[in-house]
């Protein structure tokens, strides 16, 4: 049983997105926006001596540990040292190109390399949907996936429940004749708004599922859009709840 206690939101976003990967956009946003520590180390410099980032060996590799609070840098060592605090996108910007272990030694960490670093310093880790050009003209076969992706479904569903905007989703198998014959995930949304950002963050949560058939790419579903004779003829495997709460 894990002794960890959230001390902060960046810290109960962390556990929320561990435990379901439908929260993986807002420990993101949290991760971006809020505070993060890391281990002072004096570096020799020129002018003499200047403050610098500790690193830390782990399993054979060089990381810069950061932590989530004070508590966890606290409980990782047991060692004297000094800290500070930073903003988790500034400090992203500052070590640029190293390996970074959020909270070593704790039950709720995360390992960062350098491209999703790079894709936390410039924003796009909250824009991961590359957008999917069907030429009119291609040629395609949609169909049930052979293998059905049980992991893609599940982590979707969760995320659809928290999104008020989505009515229904289904999930396809395509095959893009023309460019790529080889199968591939389609999930089809209706839903009151763009699915461009809801994309986005499906494709944060999918980062963290086995896909059978991958990449998984997403068009919006309505009467008369591309791929809606496939999609509405089908049972969709999420479907906005009609209850309203009374509270």
């Amino acid at each position: 049983m894990t002794d960890f206690t959230a001390e902060n939101e960046l810290e109960e976003a962390l556990v929320r997105a561990a435990d379901d990967p439908s929260y993986a956009p807002d420990f993101y946003h949290q991760l971006i926006e809020g505070v993060v520590y890391f281990i002072q180390q004096a570096v020799a410099s020129d002018d003499g001596q200047s403050v610098g980032i500790a690193s830390m060996e782990i399993d054979g590799r060089q990381y810069l540990p950061i932590f989530s609070s004070v508590t966890r840098l606290q409980k990782a060592i047991s060692d004297e040292v000094t800290y500070a605090g930073v903003n988790g996108r500034e400090f992203f910007r500052m070590t640029a190109g190293s390996p970074v272990m959020l909270n070593p030694a704790s039950d709720y960490g995360k390992e960062i390399l350098p491209d999703e670093a790079a894709a936390i310093v410039d924003g796009s880790i909250l824009n991961m949907a590359e957008e999917q050009t069907l030429l009119q003209d291609s040629t395609y076969i949609i169909g049930d996936p052979k293998i059905y992706p049980t992991e893609v479904v599940n982590a979707l569903t969760a995320l659809f429940k928290k999104r008020k905007s989505v009515a229904r989703a289904w999930v396809a198998q395509i095959m893009i004749i023309d460019s790529n014959p080889k199968p591939t995930t389609l999930v089809g949304v209706e839903s009151d708004t763009s699915i461009a950002e809801l994309a986005s963050e499906a494709h944060l949560v999918l980062q963290q599922v086995s896909i059978p058939n991958p990449p998984v790419d997403f068009v919006e579903v309505q009467e008369g859009s591309e791929f809606s004779d496939h999609f509405l003829g089908q049972t969709p495997f999420y479907k906005r709840s009609v209850l309203r709460k009374l509270f």
